[in-house]
């Protein structure tokens, strides 16, 4: 697993994100983690505003993801510990 980092300092590779789920299409959605979005490739079972980490692979446009998780609770105190360690 990689550190999770925020989608303004995305590099080509393996990544964690987390955000808040914008749009949504049949096999792709986009994230907004209030430094940018980003586009993911995958189903989700999730819905728009829904609050997602995803663990997969930057290919310098999208994310296309291996795994989608569903964050729930704190979400402001998630942010800031993140803004901690990033």
């Amino acid at each position: 697993m990689c550190r999770e980092v925020f989608i303004k300092d995305l590099k080509e590779g393996k990544v964690t994100v987390s955000g808040t789920i914008i749009s949504k299409g049949k096999d792709s959605f986009v994230i907004d983690d209030k430094t940018g979005i980003v586009n993911v490739s995958g189903e989700s079972e999730f819905d728009v505003n829904d609050y997602v980490r995803v663990f997969g692979v930057f290919l310098g446009e999208f994310v296309k993801s291996d795994v989608i998780q569903k964050l729930e609770g704190n979400f402001e105190l998630h942010k800031s510990v993140k803004e901690l360690l990033c």
